[in-house]
């Protein structure tokens, strides 16, 4: 996106944000990968690419707000955006002000916090969800094996797009809400359902040392050892 708005509209300034330096210099030589399929004539520097119809694209990392306070964009794409600082979340957000673009804010969840969960949840929000079941290079086997090595709250985060509270946490958002009097809380403490999923991931960290253990019985065999799980 970030490559056609840049050769197809002059003049345009764009924006990418990442949670690291590295990070943004991975994203940066996506950009360049994609224009350098196309015969648009561009020239760069560190941190910017400078297409000869007059717009830029700026990499920078977001660690630090100072970084990327007052720059001016027509689109900002922040990537990993649910592991942006917030305080650079802050700072990203005016450079929309005087131009009215567009903001595309990419992310695995990070639990119900920050810009990103803001964002995912708003209702004049354009929202994508899409699930590791929809990847087509993810098969099914490679899926369900890391539902077991992940665990419920994780694989919900990592593969299903769910905002869950913390990974192995006992007691949800609304259960310390609760605790502490927050009115804002939106529904009952559930209980029952907090102990079930404590019992569940319970079963998931015995389920996956079984599974580990049968690995570790069938490497032993294919190299002639004695097992060790009696």
């Amino acid at each position: 996106r970030a490559a056609y708005t840049a050769a197809r509209n002059p003049s345009h300034r764009i924006v990418l944000v990442s949670p690291t330096f590295r990070q943004s210099s991975a994203l940066r030589s996506k950009v360049l990968g994609c224009l350098q399929r196309t015969h648009v004539g561009y020239d760069q520097t560190r941190e910017e690419i400078h297409l000869l119809y007059g717009s830029t694209i700026r990499a920078l990392p977001g660690d630090d707000p100072d970084k990327v306070r007052g720059a001016t964009a027509d689109l900002v794409i922040i990537d990993e955006c649910a592991f942006v600082k917030e305080n650079v979340a802050a700072a990203v957000l005016p450079m929309l002000a005087s131009t009215g673009g567009d903001l595309i804010a990419v992310s695995t969840p990070n639990g119900p916090q920050g810009l990103f969960h803001e964002l995912a949840t708003s209702d004049d929000v354009l929202v994508i969800k899409v699930p590791a079941e929809r990847i087509p290079r993810f098969d099914a086997n490679t899926i369900a094996d890391l539902r077991i090595r992940l665990g419920p709250a994780r694989a919900s985060q990592e593969l299903d797009c769910a905002f869950v509270v913390a990974n192995r946490s006992v007691f949800d958002a609304n259960a310390l809400a609760a605790m502490f009097g927050d009115a804002s809380v939106g529904s009952a403490v559930d209980l029952e359902g907090i102990e079930a999923a404590a019992e569940a991931e319970e079963q998931t960290l015995e389920a996956e040392w079984k599974l580990q253990q049968r690995r570790d019985d069938r490497l032993r065999q294919v190299k002639g050892w004695p097992p060790i799980y009696q």
